[in-house]
């Protein structure tokens, strides 16, 4: 063994430092190694030999890279895979905690609710990989690693590969994939085709051995277990731990059935039905559909809804329990209204129903209200209330439909209490369709007043602004409908109706912002085709001033103007206090408090920004805007490993891929260490991003090419406006101030003091030069800023 560390020392010493070995298994030998190009510490992983023999590298080395693309939080990536002479090998990162073996070697039992914690990770991380058609073969405790409280699956992929490269000649030197202690029947007979089933049973058992403190079978020798696992019945769970639920051993007794189609389906129905946060599950390749429910129904969202609730730890803080609620005197969940009758062109209509309401409980500042976004992902799911509320942690449930025909409008609503399912009020409302905002009203203030009746705290509604033009309202309502996707066509779509809406009524506040707000996003998502970034911040600027006009104390308007004067790299001060007048007017806004994430990072104030990010995500847990403003602020604290995390939550729920979320994703693999990961991604919008990790990776002359093309775009006038600042922040990664500064001159606005930092300025931020030019730059932008303000006021602003 001695000889075979020599051997990979000297072959891999370019790249890793050997430091020692770590463990061996039945199929590898482990090593910790420093890799010397990105300085950090990997378990190289080498096969034992019988089973490279076995094995044709060149198709294990391509069948490892299924391995590769597989991007999960409770999985642990791939970095690289090679050969040398006859060895095989693979790298993935050390892990600094310890196996779920070691634990249970030291403890046998785990409390109920973290076994039940990690085995819903694990459930996220093989429902994903399920969806990417891999499944894993080997589940057991030493593929489970615990870090700073999170599960994280190793191997994944890797007995597949081995399998699929060469199962048959394995089997003839009689080593075997799996585990025996673990193995399904159909797995332990060496049936072919195994499927995510498989891999349940695998899950239950190792569960079956946190609660128990064995596993639910053993024996003598691997043909005994085997033989236990097909023809013995599950031992009684509660006779070996009287406390474990009565629930979780019926879940355990189906997950553990001897034929597969008598298991859950899924390994996220088997996370369903052990109760409490449903898992962290990521998508497979995306298909064309705009609505979340649509593409991948209410189970993933409902997963990625229970990230969210772990991102303080699964078992070291539970989620939130219905009626729990921190801070409010009472929760309420409003479910997407039904729309009843027309088609699918009249959903957007119950959808704004939706959102008003929610928007009108959201003025009562001691009730806590689910944003839209999680709500509308619930749409069709089919679940019981008291599991949406218990996922959503609230202790109320308003639902209803809407039907809209020729001028009228009918509207059911009623308000459920989850714990009893005791209906505590309900109302049909019918009237002329121009009436609908009254409606709207009327049921907010009915809901209020039903929940004064039972829960002390609760202050009355205060009306909003309206407008009295129908016309108008539903040119709003699809603005509104429009803008959450936060797509290039959704954005632009938003923009046509806002401004439909401000010409049937110029004087309705909520249409000017909405409109200001979208002008933004417009500029932040760095989206072609659009209005040039000054003219459309000065624009939104000044449309964010007639809402605050018109209506001087509406939370949107000053959001609206905060969120522009943000982007546009000027004013910081002003636009924080702006943003804080919209958070005190709307704490229950996730918009708002997203928007001010941005404005207090600008501040320096970092964790501040944190924490508005983190309420915006629990106000709305399934918004992709809100993820990729957290990670945002992760990313300026320096905690990259989370801003990873939650660019790929977000990644997760956003209906097409937002080149914001994949620039946040790009940079925090870069600044791990890993820009052979980042290189994975999507970059076709983010070229200098590709540049710097391919810098990172040594490839010099493929990053010069990139950012001399860019830069022949950019003078040519081909380039996206986004295309000077990435040259700027490239430069300054490199180390080079004039370049940085010469391209940041070309750019709409400077360097975003929250990015400036982290690490990609360490190496210009403390240089008099780069600070000089960037505070000149910074005043010039502002001069032209305000000089577009004055252009965008005269004629008077008009959509």
């Amino acid at each position: 063994m001695r000889d075979l560390e020599e051997r990979l020392r000297a072959a891999l010493a370019d790249r890793y430092a050997l430091e020692r070995e770590l463990g061996r298994g039945g199929m590898a030998v482990v090593f910790l190694a420093r890799d010397r190009r990105h300085d950090r510490a990997v378990a190289i992983k080498v096969l034992r030999q019988e089973i490279a023999a076995a094995l044709g590298a060149e198709r294990f080395l391509r069948e490892i890279q299924i391995a590769a693309k597989l991007h999960h939080p409770h999985i642990l990536p791939l970095y690289d895979s090679g050969a040398v002479g006859e060895l095989l090998y693979y790298v993935m990162p050390y892990v600094e905690g310890e196996s779920l073996r070691q634990r249970l070697e030291r403890e046998k039992q785990l409390p109920v609710e973290e076994a039940m914690a990690i085995a819903r990770q694990v459930a996220g991380a093989l429902a994903y990989a399920h969806r990417n058609d891999v499944v894993h073969r080997d589940i057991k405790p030493e593929n489970i690693l615990l870090e700073s409280g999170e599960a994280v699956v190793a191997d994944f992929g890797i007995a597949r590969a081995i399998t699929a490269a060469g199962g048959d000649q394995l089997t003839q030197t009689g080593i075997a994939i799996g585990t025996p202690l673990y193995m399904s029947p159909e797995q332990g007979a060496g049936g072919e085709g195994l499927d995510g089933r498989s891999d349940v049973y695998s899950l239950a058992c190792v569960l079956y051995e946190m609660l128990a403190g064995h596993p639910p079978f053993a024996g003598g020798t691997a043909q005994a277990i085997l033989a236990r696992h097909t023809v013995d019945p599950v031992p009684p769970l509660r006779t070996a731990r009287a406390t474990v639920p009565t629930a979780v051993e019926q879940a355990l007794g189906r997950a553990l059935a001897k034929l597969p189609a008598d298991r859950y389906a899924t390994a996220l129905q088997f996370a369903e039905a052990l109760g409490g946060p449903v898992p962290f599950v990521a998508a497979p390749a995306r298909g064309g559909s705009r609505r979340l429910g649509a593409v991948l129904g209410v189970g993933l969202a409902l997963a990625a809804l229970g990230a969210g609730l772990a991102l303080r730890g699964p078992w070291r803080q539970a989620p939130p329990a219905a009626g729990s609620a921190p801070g409010y005197a009472a929760s309420v969940a409003v479910l997407p209204f039904e729309t009843i009758g027309g088609g699918p062109q009249d959903e957007y209509f119950s959808d704004g129903m939706t959102d008003e309401i929610i928007t009108q409980l959201a003025q009562i500042r001691d009730l806590k209200v689910i944003s839209r976004t999680s709500v509308v992902a619930l749409r069709g799911s089919h679940l019981t209330l008291s599991r949406i509320a218990d996922t959503l942690g609230v202790d109320h449930v308003l639902e209803g439909s809407a039907r809209r025909a020729g001028g009228r409008v009918r509207v059911n609503a009623q308000l459920i209490a989850a714990k009893t399912d005791a209906h505590l009020w309900a109302k049909t409302y019918e009237r002329d369709l121009k009436d609908v905002f009254r409606v709207q009203e009327e049921i907010a203030g009915d809901v209020s007043r039903a929940l004064l009746a039972s829960v002390q705290g609760l202050r009355p509604l205060s009306p909003g602004s309206r407008t009295e033009q129908p016309a108008a309202y539903d040119a709003y309502l699809r603005g509104t409908y429009w803008r959450q996707l936060r797509t290039r066509d959704g954005l632009l779509r938003a923009i046509d109706a806002f401004e439909e809406a401000l010409v049937v009524d110029s004087a309705y506040a909520p249409a000017y912002a909405g409109l200001s707000s979208v002008l933004s996003l417009f500029v932040l998502y760095q989206y072609s085709g659009g209005p040039e970034p000054v003219s459309a911040l000065a624009r939104a600027i000044v449309l964010a001033d007639r809402a605050i006009a018109l209506d001087p104390n509406l939370a949107e308007g000053f959001a609206a103007r905060g969120w522009a004067l943000t982007n546009a790299g000027v004013s910081v001060d002003t636009a924080v206090r702006d943003l804080a007048r919209a958070v005190a007017l709307r704490p229950n806004s996730g918009q708002a408090h997203s928007f001010y994430v941005a404005a207090l990072g600008d501040a320096g104030r970092d964790e501040d920004a944190v924490a508005e990010a983190q309420t915006a995500t629990e106000l709305d847990p399934l918004a992709p805007a809100f993820r990729i403003a957290l990670s945002s602020a992760e990313l300026g604290v320096r905690r990259y490993d989370v801003a990873l995390r939650e660019a790929r939550r977000a990644g997760v729920l956003e209906t097409a891929p937002l080149p914001v979320r994949i620039r946040f994703e790009g940079l925090a693999l870069l600044l791990l260490g890993r820009p052979g990961e980042c290189l994975t991604l999507d970059l076709g919008g983010q070229q200098p991003l590709k540049a710097m990790c391919l810098e990172a990776l040594g490839r010099h002359r493929e990053a010069a090419a990139i950012v001399d093309s860019l830069a022949a775009a950019v003078r040519a006038g081909r380039a996206t406006s986004a295309a000077p600042e990435g040259l700027g922040m490239y430069y300054a990664w490199l180390g080079d101030v004039e370049g940085s500064l010469q391209w940041y001159g070309a750019a709409y606005r400077a360097v975003q003091p929250r990015f400036l930092r982290s690490g990609l300025f360490d190496r210009v931020r403390n240089d008099a030069r780069f600070q000089e030019g960037i505070a000149r730059l910074t005043a010039r932008n502002r001069a032209r800023l305000e000089e577009a303000i004055v252009q965008a006021r005269s004629p008077k602003p008009q959509p």
